[in-house]
């Protein structure tokens, strides 16, 4: 296997999937909810209304539709949405910020993030694999200032 081909199947594999027209409008809905959006110790995103905590979904039905569903019935509240039963898998396993991280997640998770502005509020600076930054040393475009070589 050539170092290109090594490349191409790990970007097949690790690629994060398109995020469909779907999450795109939920995370539109998300920025323009009310709420004070937190990361529990656990990692996950929630808001605390009056005592009770709610997930990015729950918390974007009762804003938009004015219909209360508890954290466990995401499901049902994704549904309100027009969101996918895989969409809102997606969403959910991102905000609860699932262990290791699924393909799709990873980008997913920063855009809920700053869509619940934590991203903006927490600004730490991130801490990248090694893996990931010696993949991204390979794929970054080449410096032709300097001759560098070209992967074929």
């Amino acid at each position: 296997m050539t170092q290109a081909q090594l490349i191409s199947t790990w970007q097949r594999w690790f690629a994060e999937p398109a995020v469909s027209p779907a999450i795109d409008r939920f995370l539109r809905l998300l920025t323009r909810t009310p709420y004070r959006w937190g990361q529990q110790p656990d990692g996950r995103i929630r808001a605390d209304l009056e005592g009770t905590q709610i997930c990015v979904i729950t918390g974007a039905v009762r804003h938009w539709a004015g219909v209360s569903f508890s954290i466990g019935d995401w499901v049902r509240a994704a549904d309100v949405l027009g969101l996918t039963y895989k969409e809102a898998g997606l969403i959910v396993e991102a905000a609860d910020e699932v262990r290791p991280a699924a393909p799709g997640t990873v980008v997913l998770r920063q855009r809920l993030l700053d869509a619940t502005r934590i991203g903006i509020r927490s600004a730490k600076p991130a801490v990248q694999d090694p893996v990931d930054r010696a993949l991204g040393e390979l794929l970054r475009e080449p410096d032709t200032t300097r001759g560098a070589l070209v992967l074929q």
